[in-house]
Formats: C-alpha cells, structure tokens, sequence
C-alpha cells in the first residue's frame, strides 16, 4: 500500500510584504506597480496579466497559493514573478506586439525567452552550445523558459521576442487557433477558466521535461490565457493600452531621478521606444497632400453691387 504524505501547508501569502521590498529595490518598477491593479485570483494556476473590459484596464492576477510555494523555495522567486509580469506589461506583449493580432503558444514562449534573459544571470565561455550557461536567476530554472536550459540548450540569451519567434518551431496547436489554451503538465494541474474570468480553459503547464521549444506541454510558469481575448473590446483594449504606456511613461521619468535598479541599459532604450510617440508619416503624407490642394484652388468674387457706406458731401 502507497501512503501519500499530506502536502505541505504553507502560510498565507501576503503581496504587501513583499511590494514594500520592490519599492526599495527597483525604483522603476515600484512606480509601474503603483499604476497597476493586483488581483488575487485562484482562476489562474500561477500568475498573469489580464485585460478587464469592465474597467478598461490591464491588471496583474496571481493565485496566492502558487506565490506561497515560490516564497518556499526561495523569497527571490517572488521577485522574479513580480517582475516577469511587469515586464510583458512594459514591453506590450499583450497588446500591440502580437504577432499579425493573433496569440499563440509560440509568442508565448518567445515571450518568455526574451524576459527571463532580463532576470537571468549568465556565465559566458562556458562549455554548451551557446556558450553561455546559468549563474543565477530570479526564476526557478526548472519551471521557467530560460535560454541554454533544457529544450532552449541551443539559444543565445538577450534576444528579442521576434528573434526567438523565428528560432522556435511551430507549434501545430497555433494553426489551429487554440495557442491561447494551454495544457496543465505541471505540479499545479489543471486550471478551469481562462484569467479573464470568461469561458473555459487552462493554465499552462509547468516544467521542461523532455519536450521540445515550441511543444504544447507547457511553457513557463505564468498564465498567458487571456492575450488573445479581445472579441468585442478592440477599441477599448486601445485606449487600456494608451493608459498604459502613459503610466510606462511616468514610471521612466520618475526612475531617471530615483534609478532604474536592476533594469539594464539596453532595455532602457526598449522603453525609452515604448514610450517615445511614433510618427505616422502616411498620415502626415496624406493630410500634406490635401492641405497642398486645398492651396492650389483659385476664388473668383461674384460682381455684386457695391453698397456705398460713404456718401461725399456735394461740392458747391
């Protein structure tokens, strides 16, 4: 007979503890946080980032019991998963930088590559593929998507979501519309309900295992559920988005006096684009153009009979 030892009970999981050793530590993403709305939420088997219609905002959603566990292991993880999220707000990767609109398991992944290099440490010369081995990171290196670990031994560390889209394979679950589901692998199991609190889904997997980059068995350890939700809230996903990059914005000029922490000088330039307008020069173009022939365009005055509002005095 298998006796199954009872799990672990674990103490209530408190953000403000742990968002008052943020505030300390990483000036800029303190005032990120200030702006964003946390949400404790068990609909979500780990941690996400929603788009609420009902408040036109994008929110920060965690289940306290998977943040109870990262606190077990090791009080940086909290830290990392914070971060991590803050991050996919700040880089826009659930708005305007989905690929053709669309959310798949492949952005999803390269996603991750892209800012768990951020939170990742890395030992160059070292005897892999890439060169490049883990040091130390802010995420558990056995549930997170990290370059040169795992099914990732062959990706170089730092490079943009787009790079890492053209490096993984396709998945076949994308083709088929569905890569904004993921498959529960991992120790948390099943999650019922996508993280926008509509329809059903579930959470995505944890752990590497031997599947390949790309695979649908899991990739990471956050909820990516709700990116590609938008049906009937495109215009107001834009002006969410607006709000966003307003706060994004706010957040770097405050941090320019206070620091920016662990933020690295190269993503400082990727925010510093986030935020810095961009030109339409079409539009710039066309609304020239019109104004040119409007310019071009000749009035004649109609002959109308001139009322004289002077009469001279008559000469004697």
């Amino acid at each position: 007979m298998t006796i199954t030892s009872p799990e672990k009970q674990l103490p209530a999981f408190d953000l403000n503890n742990h968002i008052v050793d943020l505030l300390r530590d990483e000036p800029f993403f303190s005032a990120l946080s200030r702006k964003m709305e946390k949400v404790v939420s068990k609909s979500v088997p780990t941690a996400g980032v929603r788009f609420n219609d009902d408040k036109c905002r994008f929110e920060l959603m965690y289940n306290p019991d998977f943040m109870a566990k990262m606190l077990d292991q090791d009080i940086k993880y909290v830290k990392g998963v914070l971060l991590h999220e803050f991050y996919h707000i700040m880089l826009l990767h659930v708005t305007t930088r989905l690929p053709a609109g669309k959310m798949t398991k492949k952005w999803n992944i390269a996603t991750d590559l892209a800012i768990n290099s951020e939170l990742t440490v890395f030992a160059r010369d070292a005897d892999t593929p890439t060169g490049c081995s883990v040091e130390s990171s802010l995420l558990p290196v056995d549930l997170a998507c990290i370059p040169t670990v795992g099914p990732f031994v062959d990706l170089q560390p730092h490079l943009s979501a787009e790079e890492y889209m053209t490096l993984l394979p396709d998945n076949p679950e994308d083709e088929g519309g569905q890569g904004d589901q993921g498959e529960g692998q991992g120790d948390e199991g099943d999650s019922e309900g996508s993280s926008s609190g509509s329809g059903e889904g579930q959470g995505e997997g944890e752990g590497h295992g031997d599947e390949k980059p790309g695979s649908s068995s899991g990739n990471g350890f956050d909820d990516h559920s709700d990116w590609g939700d938008s049906d009937g809230t495109d215009e107001r996903r834009k002006i969410a988005e607006e709000r966003l990059k307003e706060s994004i914005k706010e957040a770097f000029v405050e941090a320019q006096s206070k620091g920016f922490g662990s933020v690295s000088a190269g993503m400082r330039r990727t925010i510093k684009e986030v935020i810095t307008p961009k030109v339409n020069w079409r539009a710039v173009l066309r609304s020239f153009v019109k104004a040119s022939q409007r310019a071009d365009r000749t009035s004649t005055i109609k002959s109308e009979p001139a009322l004289c509002l002077y009469s001279p005095r008559p000469q004697s």
